[in-house]
């Protein structure tokens, strides 16, 4: 849906409220959000019944996975009212980092870390970065995709 609107100013984010029992990351999901310029923000509800997974020879790549690999954040929780108004308290606490692009191949995937100076983690010993680990050079690429 974001990337048939038009670009804003404004930031693309995508809450979801999720158990997160049984979620599995969708082929291309990433890529499509890198696209669209969009963050997942997860609130993830606990009942009383839920635990610890135990995911032994399993690699769970759920709700949690893709926001982190699109910048987002997740906040577990009991109460979904409760979370949902921490994960919008956070939103607005974000900062935006923005810089030149390197010369690559329209459509190419590139990686990104982002982390703060030695000095700046000692001066904010509780500060989080959360920045997403690639995007989708812009463009057109060559074979019309």
């Amino acid at each position: 849906h974001f990337a048939e609107q038009p670009r804003a100013t404004a930031r693309r984010a995508i809450v979801i409220v999720t158990d997160d029992e049984g979620t599995s990351e969708q082929p291309g999901a990433l890529r499509e959000l890198w696209n669209a310029d969009a963050v997942v923000l997860g609130v993830i509800v606990r009942g009383p019944a839920s635990g610890p997974r135990f995911l032994a020879h399993y690699v769970y790549m759920g709700m949690r996975n893709i926001a982190v690999r699109t910048g987002g954040d997740s906040v577990d929780t009991s109460d979904a009212a409760e979370g949902l108004h921490e994960m919008i308290h956070r939103l607005r606490e974000r900062y935006s980092l923005y810089y030149a692009l390197p010369q690559v191949m329209p459509g190419e995937e590139r990686k990104v870390e982002v982390q703060l100076t030695r000095a700046s983690a000692v001066a904010h010993p509780g500060a989080v970065v959360r920045a997403r680990t690639g995007y989708i050079a812009p463009g057109e690429r060559p074979d019309g995709q």
